[in-house]
């Protein structure tokens, strides 16, 4: 046998049978699969800095103008320097159910451009308030939308992503 063939025979008997990782094998009761999407998302969030929540009223009203909270907190062990750009903390989408931009809470509001360093320190939380005007609320009543909240500090000591947007599904019916 020639030596060319010796190490073709050779590298097929070590490599061409073994299964990708991508085929689920068994054996000893191990199992490999392709990984969850689950585990993923949940490792996307991890590799943010801050969390965030929306928090609204228990009770909401068509003839009264509705307050919306994103609070920001900093599960990290250590504080998290953060850097605005201006005088706007977050800004807040309203979605209609087929997935349009109907409302942007920044359109109507002017923001002063002074650069605005601070520290959320370890455990922390800080509170961004959003308002929709009561005009709005009127149009809106009786129909399903969804809150998105950004958070509109940066991190000037870190390279990870400060924090997704937050998003939640609201129903505005009586």
């Amino acid at each position: 046998m020639t030596k060319k063939a010796w190490v073709l025979l050779c590298s097929l008997s070590m490599f061409g049978c073994a299964p990708s990782i991508s085929d689920p094998i068994s054996q000893g009761g191990v199992s490999v699969s392709k990984p969850d999407m689950k585990d993923k998302l949940a490792s996307e969030k991890q590799a943010t800095l801050l969390t965030g929540k929306l928090i609204l009223p228990a009770h909401i009203e068509k003839d009264q103008s509705l307050v919306v909270v994103l609070e920001v907190t900093n599960p990290q062990s250590y504080g998290v320097p953060l850097l605005f750009s201006s005088g706007k903390r977050g800004d807040l989408y309203l979605y209609n159910d087929k997935g349009q931009k109907i409302w942007t809470w920044s359109e109507q509001m002017m923001f002063t451009q002074a650069l605005r360093e601070t520290v959320l320190a370890s455990g922390k939380s800080m509170k961004v308030t959003f308002d929709i005007p009561m005009k709005l609320m009127k149009t809106l009543w009786g129909n399903d939308y969804t809150l998105q909240a950004v958070f509109a500090g940066k991190a000037t000591e870190s390279k990870k992503k400060v924090m997704g947007k937050v998003s939640q599904k609201v129903s505005f019916k009586g």
